[in-house]
């Protein structure tokens, strides 16, 4: 709950001249940007890949294709590494989509910071 939560604030000053006193007056905001972007979609979008071939060729009868079903099988060794793969991969490839840096930066120049 503390990382789907927490957030890092990214400090912005925008300096404006008060014009009464003629002395520079800084007001003081920040950038929230959640540390995990991607929330719960990447482990939904890796189980997700992962059972779909394994429920496919559950009633093939193909050996080649029982062999490829036994290693995808969800209590196995590869599955486990592969889930942590595939999770760390759309973590970092949701979290590219839902960033953008450009959007930011042009509205930041808008507003005169």
């Amino acid at each position: 709950i503390y990382v789907e939560l927490g957030e890092r604030r990214i400090p912005i000053s925008y300096s404006r001249k008060v014009v009464m006193q003629n002395q520079n007056k800084r007001i003081m905001n920040y950038i929230p940007i959640k540390l995990n972007l991607s929330g719960v979609i990447p482990p939904i979008f890796a189980s997700a890949i992962l059972m779909f071939p394994t429920t496919i060729l559950q009633t093939s009868t193909n050996p080649y294709l029982q062999a490829i079903n036994d290693f995808l099988n969800p209590n196995g060794y590869l599955f486990h590494v592969l889930t942590f793969l595939f999770v760390i991969f759309f973590a970092y490839f949701y979290a590219s989509i839902v960033f953008n840096a450009k959007d930011i930066a042009e509205n930041l120049k808008k507003q005169g910071g």
